[in-house]
């Protein structure tokens, strides 16, 4: 796997943390930042999913698409928000499909 090399700039306590927590996992310091942005990247798009999914602006199955979950899992994480489920017969067909098209592959 190609890896980027992105510079990062942390506050003096930010690095301090940064080194005790790796410390205390015993791995090296980018390997803890890439776990900790790899573990906040994966939150943002599913808070970003549930958004469009509460504001009505996409199905259940493509929020869990864009949150990277299968729909049982992105169901499970509605449930953990306590969000209810606004589930539609439109978005059984198209769950369906999305359903068919992905066996289908």
């Amino acid at each position: 796997m190609v890896k980027v090399y992105i510079p990062l700039r942390l506050s003096p306590e930010d690095a301090e943390i940064l080194e005790e927590e790796a410390r205390r996992q015993g791995v090296g310091k980018s390997v803890l930042a890439r776990r900790i942005l790899r573990k906040a990247l994966r939150e943002m798009r599913i808070e970003r999913a549930i958004e469009e999914y509460r504001e009505g602006k996409c199905s259940l199955g493509y929020a869990a698409k864009i949150a990277g979950l299968s729909i049982r899992d992105f169901i499970s994480e509605l449930a953990k928000r306590n969000i209810l489920l606004q589930y539609t017969i439109e978005d059984l067909e198209e769950d369906l499909k999305a359903a068919e098209e992905y066996a289908k592959a």
